[in-house]
């Protein structure tokens, strides 16, 4: 069975989580500016994170779900495993794996795990809509 169809409609629908991650990180971060700085500052903050931590996670969503994502489903469907559970728990067991390579730093290894988990679970939404037009 080909399950192209799957696959690509997981990782385009994979691309919805760092709008959701990065905008609680900027909500976050204008809260925490509104308290110390201002109305003003709290705007500053909030766009400039929602764009800073927007570009670098597209960034890490395009190449986790591409090397990681992509394989992971392929195997996991032709063993008829899919689940979000099981799919969640892989992409934040990646993103903490990622995370342990790159940073020392326990607020970024979670924003890590945070892409890692919301990712696939997009991922997985969106192949399993995808399924269900089959």
């Amino acid at each position: 069975m080909n399950y192209g169809n799957e696959m690509r409609a997981g990782y385009l629908f994979s691309f919805l989580s760092p709008f959701l991650v990065s905008g609680a990180v900027a909500i976050w971060a204008a809260i925490e500016e509104l308290n110390h700085n201002g109305i003003a500052a709290m705007f500053g903050a909030f766009f400039g994170s929602y764009v800073l931590f927007g570009i670098f996670s597209f960034l890490y969503m395009a190449v986790f779900c591409a090397i990681i994502g992509l394989p992971t489903y392929y195997v996991l469907r032709k063993l008829n495993w899919v689940n979000p559970i099981l799919i969640v728990i892989i992409g934040g067991g990646a993103g903490f794996l990622y995370a342990l390579t790159d940073t020392a730093n326990p607020y970024f290894r979670s924003l890590f795990v945070a892409y890692g988990a919301a990712g696939a679970f997009f991922f997985w939404l969106g192949s399993s809509r995808a399924r269900k037009k089959l």
